[in-house]
């Protein structure tokens, strides 16, 4: 091989491993990353209620409607699941006796939330002809907490009243409801007829 032919290998040679370095550092630069973790918990809408006024008027033992006594014992109904736990305290209803709770809504959370009420009542739809009679004969009076009346239904009908906003940190809040059998042309018709019903607070986040 001659002198110039091995000069010109050489040089080849060369660039070749320029080249190779040059590739080599493309993929050997330093390199880092940094990874930052996030951490995330669902916010908690708690609505918290309580009974705190409760008054009626309904039969005495001699048989005549009578008005209790204004009874401001706080129960708390938040988790309200069994029948030891009323909402009213009826029995031997008649008409023209009457019943009414004032209860109280606060914000143990941290979301803030609109809430109301609603009449519950044969939820499973195997009322009685009857039953649904005396339902209609139940007047459901639902008040602000300034004594403003804002809702007047039957049962029967039933119905959702919007009663307002709570945040978080907000004021407690009152709203009073109150049940009536009305003194109706068909009263006769429900004598020792019972039904059962609920009221149900809701409470759905504030956006």
């Amino acid at each position: 091989m001659s002198r110039r032919m091995r000069t010109v290998l050489l040089s080849m040679v060369m660039v070749c491993l320029c080249l190779a370095l040059l590739i080599g550092g493309t993929y050997a630069l330093f390199s880092d990353q940094e990874t930052v973790n996030s951490y995330l918990k669902a916010g908690k809408l708690d609505a918290v209620l309580y009974r705190v006024e409760y008054q009626d008027c309904t039969l005495g033992e001699n048989g005549m409607l009578v008005t209790s006594e204004r009874n401001t014992d706080r129960i708390d109904l938040t988790n309200a699941s069994s029948k030891d736990i009323m909402l009213f305290d009826i029995e031997k209803a008649v008409p023209q006796s009457w019943y009414e709770a004032c209860l109280e809504v606060s914000n143990a959370g941290n979301v803030a939330f609109d809430y109301g009420v609603r009449m519950l009542w044969n939820v499973d739809g195997q009322a009685t002809d009857a039953q649904k009679e005396l339902a209609s004969q139940i007047q459901i009076t639902i008040s602000g907490e300034d004594g403003t009346e804002l809702a007047e239904f039957a049962l029967s009908a039933g119905r959702d009243v919007d009663l307002g906003t709570i945040l978080v940190g907000g004021a407690a809040q009152e709203f009073t409801v109150r049940a009536e059998f009305l003194n109706d042309p068909d009263n006769n018709i429900v004598q020792d007829v019972a039904l059962e019903f609920a009221l149900q607070v809701y409470a759905i986040q504030k956006v």
